[in-house]
């Protein structure tokens, strides 16, 4: 999908979507997708990018280990922490399970 994106819009910069951070271990597990969701997430970014993506969505918690495994010219899209997010209900909905608290630090 990622590569017949690049395909068809060459001059645009495709974003692939790692692992959402509403899924813990436990969902992943469900679809197929055994161990830890950092593994999950790093192998996706690495497929993504081998097919032509440009940017990947990701948490900030695991961003350091993206960046290790794509290198320094792939954009990463992070969500922020704290507001502006999700509406309540949405939060109940999905909550954000790898996402981290507002005093961790973020830096990548």
């Amino acid at each position: 999908m990622i590569r017949a994106a690049v395909e068809a819009a060459p001059a645009a910069r495709i974003a692939a979507v790692t692992v959402l951070t509403s899924l813990g271990e436990g969902d992943l597990a469900g679809v197929g997708l055994a161990g830890p969701a950092s593994d999950a997430v790093r192998r996706l970014a690495a497929l993504a990018v081998g097919a032509g993506a440009q940017a990947l969505v990701c948490s900030p918690q695991e961003a350091a280990a993206v960046r290790a495994e794509v290198g320094e010219d792939i954009t990463l899209i992070t969500r922020a922490s704290g507001p502006p997010g999700p509406t309540p209900r949405t939060r109940r909905a999905w909550p954000p399970r790898r996402t981290p608290s507002p005093p961790e630090p973020t830096s990548w």
